[in-house]
């Protein structure tokens, strides 16, 4: 756990930071998030993945196929188009950022149980025909 909050800390979030920032202000604080999409992959050199990846928002869980690669990271091209990825290096999982911001909130005013917010998002989405397969 050490090795992955220090790998969190200190590599991946310090590079997220400025497209945090960006999407922040594109979207006026997150108010308008609606045409945010991933860019198109660039041409790279690096040896390059392609990661098939659930995405969970306030909705709908849908899936999409993004190419990472050294230059472009899995957390940068999914912060842009709004989603933060579960995991830094090849997430299998992502959560709208609107949906983080409304978590954020709630917890604000609930006492911290992650078990039962994640139970409830799932039951959620499962009352409305979605299944999650990651975990």
């Amino acid at each position: 756990r050490q090795q992955q909050w220090q790998n969190w800390t200190y590599n991946v979030l310090p590079k997220l930071v400025l497209v945090f920032l960006r999407l922040w202000h594109e979207t006026e604080s997150l108010r308008t998030t609606n045409k945010l999409a991933l860019l198109p992959a660039r041409p790279c050199t690096y040896k390059t993945h392609i990661l098939d990846i659930a995405v969970v928002r306030m909705n709908a869980i849908e899936h999409i196929m993004i190419r990472i690669c050294h230059c472009q990271t899995a957390g940068e091209q999914l912060l842009t188009a709004g989603l933060f990825p579960c995991s830094p290096h090849r997430p299998s999982l992502t959560v709208d950022i609107s949906v983080l911001e409304f978590v954020r909130r709630l917890f604000v005013n609930l006492p911290p149980n992650n078990t039962a917010f994640c139970n409830t998002l799932e039951g959620f989405l499962a009352s409305r025909g979605y299944k999650l397969t990651a975990k």
